[in-house]
C-alpha cells in the first residue's frame, strides 16, 4: 500500500489525456515489502471476526485534505 498526495494545482498539471504528461514514477515506495506487508496485516485484521464485533472502537475516517 502507498499513497501520494499533492495540491490541487500539480494534480491538475498531470491530469490529461495526453500521455506525455503522465507522472510515470509514481510514489517512491510503489512494492515495498514493508508496505506491502502492512497492507496484507490490515486485510487480515478486517477480515478477522472480530473485526465485526468491535467495529465501534475503531477511529473515526479522516477528514479529506485541505478540508477543515
Amino acid at each position: 500500500m502507498g499513497l501520494t498526495t499533492c495540491t490541487g494545482v500539480i494534480y491538475e498539471a498531470f491530469l490529461s489525456e495526453d500521455r506525455l504528461k503522465t507522472l510515470f514514477h509514481g510514489h517512491s515506495y510503489t512494492a515495498n515489502p514493508i508496505a506491502c506487508a502492512a497492507g496484507l496485516a490490515s486485510l487480515e485484521l478486517t477480515r478477522a471476526p472480530s473485526a465485526r464485533t468491535n467495529g465501534h472502537a475503531l477511529p473515526q475516517p479522516t477528514p479529506p485534505f485541505g478540508r477543515k
